[in-house]
């Protein structure tokens, strides 16, 4: 069917790029955990309080932007599974209309 015009490198591009946003978020958070755990040796008092209540703001924020990161990777590879989905049976429908003309 000539009319269809499907975008499937477009979509696959985003998936991509939604798992290395998700994927980044998670080695950005582990990083930043890894550091955060050789600091007490490091600082103390006020300076490492002040980081502490600093880090666990960042920590929790991180988590979110990593989870929301997911979800928007889970939902562009839904949409893309349903836009190849509804392409494959848009192209067996139209294989069957021309079949029964012919």
């Amino acid at each position: 069917m000539s009319e269809q015009q499907a975008d499937i490198a477009t979509l696959t591009q985003l998936v991509q790029s939604m798992t290395q946003l998700h994927e980044y978020c998670l080695l950005l958070q582990q990083g930043a955990q890894s550091f955060a755990a050789v600091l007490p040796a490091e600082w103390q008092g006020a300076a490492m309080a002040s980081f502490q209540a600093t880090f666990q703001q960042w920590s929790a924020q991180a988590t979110t932007l990593a989870e929301a990161a997911d979800g928007l990777t889970k939902h562009s590879q839904l949409v893309l599974q349903a836009y190849q989905q509804t392409i494959d049976a848009l192209n067996t429908a139209w294989t069957d209309f021309s079949a029964q003309l012919a």
